[in-house]
Parts: structure tokens; C-alpha cells; sequence
């Protein structure tokens, strides 16, 4: 089985991997590095994380590139983008629609793919059944 990981898993698994879920500990400790796979977006997501302050590491730019040399990286491409920007994904307070594009990015690889997403967000685990996807945490 190949696997999407998110960006607060790949972190999780670079740092701290007891903070995993025992089943996305699991999944990932037991599949080849070649089905952990990263989105292009996750890059954007750790850089803006440690301009924030979010997270931290002694040499952030480092700490980035040992990821992008790590899991087998995913390219958003047209098909992707476009699911990605017409998702219908009503947020799970019913107050209007959830646009994270980094989140609806990760969403529209997993349809277009094939892919698990392991997640802990829980307006991805909302969304799942209706937009065909499997999400593990």
C-alpha cells in the first residue's frame, strides 16, 4: 500500500515518531520508503511552519532538504490542481466551504492516485467517504 503523507505526519516521523498514532506508526515503520510519499506542497508547509515559529530545528533549510531526499516526492500536476480547486468540501461546522489548498492539494493526490493519506486533521477525516478517499491515523 502507498501512503500520503501529511505535513504535521512527515514532521511527527522526521522528530518525534511517538507522537504517531500506533497505526500510522505502524503503516510507516512497515512499507518500503518508496510507498511514503510526500506532496510538493509539504516543502511549502515546513518552510512557512519555521518561518512562523510553528517548529523548530538548529538548521531549518537542512532539516528540509533531508526530507525532500527521504520520501519519494509527488509533483502537483494539472489534473491534481484542478480536482484540488473544485473539491465540494463543506467544513465539518457547516460554516461554508474549507479551503486550505495545501489540505484540498493532498485530498485531490489521493483521488487522483490511489493513495492513503495519514492525517490527523480531523476536516480531512470529515470529508473522506464523500471524496473517495481512505485516511489512516
Amino acid at each position: 500500500m502507498r501512503y500520503l503523507l501529511d505535513t504535521h505526519v512527515v514532521w511527527a516521523h522526521a522528530t518525534n515518531p511517538a507522537s504517531l498514532s500506533p497505526a500510522a506508526r505502524t503503516a510507516i515503520d512497515t512499507s518500503p520508503i518508496a510507498d511514503l510519499c510526500v506532496l510538493d506542497v509539504t516543502l511549502y508547509e515546513l518552510a512557512r511552519h519555521f518561518a512562523a515559529g510553528r517548529i523548530s530545528a538548529a538548521n531549518p533549510l537542512k532539516a528540509i532538504r533531508a526530507i525532500a531526499e527521504t520520501y519519494h516526492f509527488i509533483h502537483t500536476d494539472a489534473d491534481i490542481a484542478w480536482d484540488s480547486a473544485q473539491l465540494d468540501w463543506q467544513k465539518r461546522n457547516r460554516k461554508g466551504m474549507h479551503l486550505d489548498p495545501a489540505d484540498r492539494a493532498l485530498v485531490a493526490a489521493c483521488r487522483h492516485l490511489g493513495l492513503v493519506l495519514v492525517t490527523a486533521d480531523e476536516e480531512i477525516h470529515h470529508t473522506a467517504k464523500k471524496q473517495k478517499i481512505r485516511v489512516l491515523w
